[in-house]
């Protein structure tokens, strides 16, 4: 019943961000029960939510709050909700001088266009931006499509490129 209200919630957000697009929520983990035969005493759902700057955190954990009271009230269950992490998004403006700059020394160092993006992942620039809204930060690095598998690498000489292109990047923005 939850999942269901939890879905139903989540389609009524249709904000976007002009660079991080829509705010992302998966139901990632479901757990419950000890055999197939008899109703689980207890179950649990994880569900990763990336959001984005318009639609804050305590926005969402106050209405999904709401949602599990709710759905407590209307059947006999006794839900809770537990927040596991709460990190902020992270955006920054395309015009500012650190993106500028990080763009132009990036593709410099690896001789091809670099475009500037929003991605649905975390890092720790969302602790930066908590504690600052107003900073502005750029997350890039060395990779390729191996990141977060098994087999994840980068090339040597593509790492080294970066440590270049942050040293760079560093200096001229202290100019």
């Amino acid at each position: 019943y939850y999942y269901q209200k939890q879905q139903e919630y989540f389609a009524t957000i249709t904000t976007k961000d002009t660079i991080l697009g829509e705010m992302t929520p998966v139901v990632t983990l479901i757990n419950g029960g000890e055999q197939a035969n008899s109703v689980p005493a207890f179950a649990s759902m994880t569900t990763k939510i990336r959001t984005i700057p318009e639609v804050h955190n305590t926005t969402l954990i106050k209405e999904l709050t709401e949602l599990v009271e709710n759905c407590n009230q209307e059947t006999s269950a006794k839900l809770s909700l537990h927040i596991l992490q709460s990190s902020f998004p992270v955006k920054s403006d395309p015009k500012v001088k650190i993106v500028r700059l990080a763009k132009t020394i990036v593709e410099d160092a690896v001789g091809e266009s670099v475009p500037i993006i929003g991605v649905a992942g975390g890092t720790d620039a969302s602790r930066f931006v908590e504690y600052n809204p107003d900073i502005h930060v750029v997350v890039c690095g060395p990779g390729n499509a191996s990141a977060h598998q098994v087999d994840e690498f980068v090339y040597v000489d593509t790492y080294l490129q970066f440590i270049d292109a942050y040293e760079q990047i560093m200096r001229r923005f202290f100019e």
